[in-house]
């Protein structure tokens, strides 16, 4: 079987086509009239029920490998997503080709890319006022260039392994206060040692930063 129409893909484009339609609360036969009134096309509740299908023991499941053509564009169109993205080939919604290369080159989701974007145009005014633009995005690339980002990715990866070795992730819900806070509180303060070191490490340079952004303003 050809890998465009594995069981995997057509799993994942069921499991999306669902999750897409329950975004917008919309019921099947919803989708089917929205789908006639803003492109006159006529899909039945019926067949957006087998997309939908991702039970492989079910007799509908793969029913999308006979999806028309128009149906596909008009469901990327409706749901402002990328046909890629329906098919499981793109990782994020968007359909900006700058997103998506940024996201296929970096693996950042669309929510992390659009958070560095905003942070050229922030305007958290009362923290640095005398700045005029906070310099987010200098500050960024000096925990980058410096490698803090690494040793505070490493650190809360080694903060996560101490709470689920020393207890069931399953069971955590229903652990003891006194045993939660007890892993806890172990596990953060190791945390808050490491990016407390990160930080001494770094300091210098991001004063600097600060104020040679500051004096290119006064």
């Amino acid at each position: 079987m050809s890998k465009l129409f594995s069981s995997e893909v057509k799993k994942n484009v069921a499991v999306r086509l669902k999750s897409l339609r329950e975004s917008r609360k919309l019921s099947h036969v919803g989708l089917s009239k929205e789908l006639y009134v803003k492109y006159e096309l006529k899909v039945s509740k019926d067949s957006l029920i087998k997309y939908e299908v991702s039970n492989e023991l079910h007799s509908s499941f793969g029913a999308t490998k006979g999806m028309a053509l128009e149906t596909l564009y008009c469901l990327a169109d409706f749901y402002d997503v990328s046909i890629d993205y329906i098919l499981g080939k793109a990782k994020i919604k968007s359909t900006d080709v700058q997103m998506q290369e940024v996201n296929e080159y970096t693996g950042l989701s669309e929510q992390s890319i659009n958070l560095v974007l905003s942070y050229r145009n922030d305007d958290f005014n009362y923290l640095y006022k005398p700045l005029d633009l906070p310099p987010y995005i200098n500050i960024l690339n000096v925990l980058f260039e410096e490698k803090f980002m690494t040793e505070l990715l490493k650190s809360f990866g080694r903060f996560l392994y101490l709470v689920v070795s020393e207890s069931d992730i399953q069971m955590w819900d229903v652990y003891k206060s006194d045993v939660e806070d007890r892993i806890k509180k172990q596990a953060i303060w190791t945390l808050n040692k490491e990016v407390s070191d990160s930080i001494d490490s770094i300091i210098k340079t991001l004063i600097q930063e600060l104020y040679s952004d500051y004096c290119e303003r006064i």
